[in-house]
């Protein structure tokens, strides 16, 4: 009975101390990009999984997938200056 009777105590305790500080919170927008170098990300690390890489193998297969699609897209976009 006196752990039952503890027990309650220290929900409403706790309870009060979780609710004393709270406030409104400011709404956050999540805008997602459509890029295509996430999406070779992924399907790197999709294929990589399914060629039996475990999912840390296939997460550095996949950065490295991103890095090289983020650098030849800025080598392409600095071609095209240049040519221009």
């Amino acid at each position: 009975m006196k752990k039952l009777v503890f027990t309650a105590l220290a929900v409403v305790a706790f309870s009060g101390v979780a609710m004393a500080k709270t406030g409104e919170v400011a709404e956050v927008e999540l805008k997602f990009v459509n890029d295509p170098c996430s999406d070779v990300c992924h399907l790197a690390y999709d294929l990589a999984r399914k060629e039996g890489a475990n999912h840390e193998t296939a997460d550095k297969v996949a950065d490295l997938a991103y890095g090289n699609c983020i650098a030849s897209r800025k080598l392409l976009s600095q071609e095209a200056a240049i040519s221009q």
